[in-house]
């Protein structure tokens, strides 16, 4: 076996040939594109753009797998600084990877309105965030918690029959094959999926090990769950959300290729393309049953599915794009059907099943929202929610529905809609926010 170069020199050779692609145009393949340019070359600049991020992309991916941590800071300010120098003489405009990661963040941004569909209510006992959520037909609404240390890991519900009730915990069984651990339990997205009476919920986990998908079965009897299996793959890295499309098979959305802090930094400082979306068969081997079925995403977040199963919604919080797939219904491949970007960071997307409109959770200054997370989820993160309308899988209007500067709720994740109340739930903040719909077309 070779021995492993030590860590000034991987340093240097990976520098060497950072420097030598972005020479090559990988600034353009970055940037920040002026909209007046012609239709020609804004159509080369998306080609160089695929081409060169993917080309960065898998090319530091290998190298960085073996470089110590303590080298990432200085080979990701050597990139942002020589990104900055090689695309002054672009004639294509572009602008440097770093002034575009500023662009994404949000730097200097600031919430100046608030606006609301109607009167808002905080209902309390969300204690750890409910960073997603799922509505089932009778008005019952599951919730995640405990997405961020150190809080514990939870499913919540909330009963839209009962408007006075607080936020509950849902009691976890476990069942007679079951290996759930409670201590191991990270929850972030989810699904459900009724069959012959019965509810079943699905929770991705960020266990310690690799991350999982948790499958429970609700028993409203006792408003317990009872964990029946999980279901795990070499494929999942740091996963995201999930769409079920049966009991055993869903779509769930891969955000980053590592697991661990330094690399994740990385990972996002770079803005990279590494997402994917999955296809999930659970009646097949655990090392067989993924398939991707689209790639070279950045960092693929929430992920839905529309009422007739013929479209599959995605959240790119990378790019803040909201995508539209057309689903071939017997293999589950996926055909892009349309994009439209939000200039917000999207994350969860709830499906009104009657209208088929979209209700997602965003961020509208990202650095806030980062710097919330590194603070333990004591800072401040300003909420907002988009409504999206869509004709035959086309966007076709988005409404800004909700925004508020974190003073009522900070972080929002996910927002619903359920018989003129929608929904606002939290990253970590210990209450949902309830509105009453009355400004609603």
């Amino acid at each position: 076996m070779h021995e492993k170069p030590t860590g000034g020199l991987v340093v240097g050779l990976l520098l060497l040939v950072v420097l030598s692609t972005i020479a090559c145009g990988v600034a353009v393949g970055f940037a920040v594109y002026n909209h007046n340019k012609s239709a020609d070359n804004e159509e080369k600049i998306e080609q160089m753009k695929e081409v060169q991020s993917l080309s960065l992309g898998f090319m530091w991916e290998d190298r960085v797998t073996s470089m110590p941590p303590t080298d990432y800071g200085e080979f990701l300010n050597r990139v942002m600084e020589e990104s900055i120098k090689q695309d002054r003489n672009s004639e294509l405009g572009a602008l440097s990877l770093k002034t575009q990661y500023a662009h994404w963040m949000g730097f200097g941004k600031e919430i100046v309105s608030h606006d609301r569909p109607g009167p808002c209510t905080k209902v309390f006992g969300a204690d750890g965030g409910s960073e997603d959520l799922v509505i089932l037909q009778n008005g019952l609404m599951f919730m995640t918690s405990g997405f961020l240390h150190p809080f514990e890991g939870r499913v919540l519900l909330y009963d839209f029959n009962k408007p006075n009730m607080t936020v509950l915990n849902v009691n976890i069984v476990k069942g007679p094959d079951s290996d759930f651990r409670a201590d191991d339990f990270h929850p972030h997205g989810m699904s459900s999926w009724e069959e012959n009476g019965q509810i079943y919920l699905y929770v991705l986990n960020h266990a310690k090990a690799r991350d999982s998908v948790e499958m429970f079965q609700f028993d409203n009897s006792t408003q317990t769950i009872t964990h029946l299996r999980n279901f795990t793959s070499p494929d999942f890295n740091f996963m995201n959300d999930l769409v079920m499309v049966s009991k055993l098979s869903f779509f769930i959305t891969n955000f980053l290729r590592w697991r661990d802090p330094a690399r994740i930094e990385l990972e996002i400082r770079l803005m990279s393309h590494f997402g994917t979306i999955l296809f999930y068969d659970g009646t097949k081997p655990s090392t067989t049953a993924a398939t991707t079925v689209f790639r070279s995403l950045s960092m693929p977040n929430g992920i839905n599915m529309s009422p007739d199963g013929k479209f599959i919604y995605v959240a790119e919080y990378g790019t803040m794009n909201l995508k539209v797939y057309k689903r071939n219904l017997l293999d589950n491949s996926l055909t892009e059907h349309d994009t439209r970007n939000t200039e917000t960071a999207v994350d969860n997307i709830a499906v009104e099943p009657h209208t088929g409109d979209l209700w997602i959770g965003c961020h509208p200054i990202l650095n806030k929202v980062h710097d919330y997370i590194n603070s333990g989820a004591t800072g401040i993160s300003p909420s907002q929610v988009l409504r999206v309308k869509l004709n035959e899988g086309k966007i076709v209007e988005l409404i800004e529905t909700y925004v508020n500067d974190s003073r009522e709720i900070s972080a929002s994740t996910s927002a619903a809609y359920y018989n003129g109340k929608m929904v606002i739930t939290t990253l970590s903040d210990n209450h949902i926010l309830v509105c009453d719909a009355v400004a609603i077309d």
